[in-house]
Formats: C-alpha cells, sequence, structure tokens
C-alpha cells in the first residue's frame, strides 16, 4: 500500500494525476450513476471512499470483502460486482484494501504500464534496490494485486523506508516528492 501510495505521490507531482481526479475518469468502465461516481484519488488515498469491500479476514468468509480480492482470479470482475457504498466518499476513514487496488490501476492506466514496471523504473530503479521485486498477480498475464503481495527482500523495503525518511531523496536526488 505504501508502494502505490509513492507512486500516486510521484504522479501528482508530475501533475499527471491531482488529489480531485474522480475514480471514474481514469477508469470509466466502473461508472455507476451512483455515489461510487463520486470517489476522487484523495478519498482512495486517506481510505474515505466508502466502498463496501469489508477488511473481514475471516475464515468462515473467506471469498468475501479483502477475502475475495485475495482469491480472485479476475479483480476488474469482482470489483464491479462489488461496488456498494457503506456511506459517501469522504465522510470518514474506513480502513480498505479496495482503495489502493483502485489506486494501483488508476497508476498503471495512467503510466500505461504494469504496475511492477512502474515500480521498477520509478522506485527501483532510482533508489538502488539490489534484488528484483515480484508483485503477486489476480492470474497468470493478469494484473497486480496492488493493495497486497509485493514481494521483495528485506534490505529493499529498508531502501524504501530510508527513501521516506530521507524525504524522497536518494544519494541527493529527489526521487519521490517532499
Amino acid at each position: 500500500k505504501s508502494v502505490v501510495g509513492l507512486l500516486v505521490g510521484q504522479l501528482i507531482n508530475e501533475g499527471k494525476l491531482t488529489e480531485d481526479t474522480l475514480l471514474v475518469d481514469v477508469l470509466p468502465e466502473f461508472r455507476t450513476d451512483t455515489k461510487f461516481d463520486d470517489i476522487t484519488v484523495q478519498h482512495l488515498l486517506d481510505m474515505s471512499s466508502g466502498i463496501d469491500v469489508s477488511e473481514d479476514y475471516s475464515y468462515f468468509k473467506p471469498f468475501v470483502g479483502v477475502g475475495g480480492l485475495m482469491l480472485t482470479t479476475n479483480l476488474p470482475d469482482y470489483l464491479k460486482a462489488d461496488q456498494g457504498m457503506r456511506f459517501t466518499p469522504g465522510e470518514k476513514m474506513d480502513y480498505r484494501s479496495v482503495d489502493t487496488q483502485y489506486l494501483s490501476m488508476i497508476v498503471t492506466r495512467i503510466e500505461s504500464k504494469s504496475l511492477a514496471e512502474v515500480a521498477h523504473q520509478r522506485l527501483w530503479e532510482p533508489m538502488g534496490a539490489e534484488d528484483e521485486a515480484t508483485w503477486n498477480l489476480d492470474r497468470k498475464g493478469g494484473i497486480e494485486k496492488g493493495f497486497m503481495g509485493l514481494n521483495a527482500t528485506p534490505r529493499d523495503f529498508a531502501k524504501i523506508g530510508q527513501l521516506v525518511l530521507d524525504r524522497g531523496k536518494v544519494k541527493g536526488v529527489q526521487v519521490e516528492p517532499e
């Protein structure tokens, strides 16, 4: 989730995206003509979208909410079937992995590359990552589960943390907006 947030921050800093950009303006296939269409990038970043995809990790509900996000082999179809709203976007913060999934899909749509390619180009190379990383996909040849499943070495995860501690700089070069 943090890596997706860093990538979104870069796109906002470059003017390719704004906090006020509507989710459905970037991903029009998700338009519903409901409150869902009012969700902005800021709502997704703040986890205040109101999307009713529960964060229930119950053993007895493996195909519901975030469990379904983890297990589905078709994220876009799963998301289209689960666009109900718990509250009006921006009304309150409510931790939801689905918000980060939508952000990751926004990043890939804007950059016209897979999330892994964007992360490699925008973070891994500039920060001097020492090892390759992988991202779990919804299926072979599918899309990344941007809300989870980034697999990297502890050393490279520590470099991400150091990038944040250094206010976005690597060896004096601004990689991420401060």
